[in-house]
């Protein structure tokens, strides 16, 4: 039996590093935040539980980011 999810009526877009000292391309730095070298997703979250989707940031380059702040 297949379950629907039905997302809330309010979302949030939540930006989170996930620490990676690593060689890798995506790699971001940034001196504020704990883990200083890592890889930057942004989720789109419902405000309970459930996280609809992950998108992974690839750089200045990245077109499907944008807007102040990114």
């Amino acid at each position: 039996m297949k379950r629907l999810v039905y997302p809330e009526k309010e979302l949030s877009i939540d930006e989170s590093m996930v620490g990676f000292r690593g060689r890798i391309s995506l790699r971001q730095y940034i001196k504020s935040k704990r883990h200083k070298y890592g890889v930057k997703l942004y989720m789109l979250a419902d405000p309970k539980w459930f996280v609809h989707r992950v998108h992974m940031y690839k750089g200045a380059q990245d077109d499907e980011v944008d807007g102040p702040g990114h």
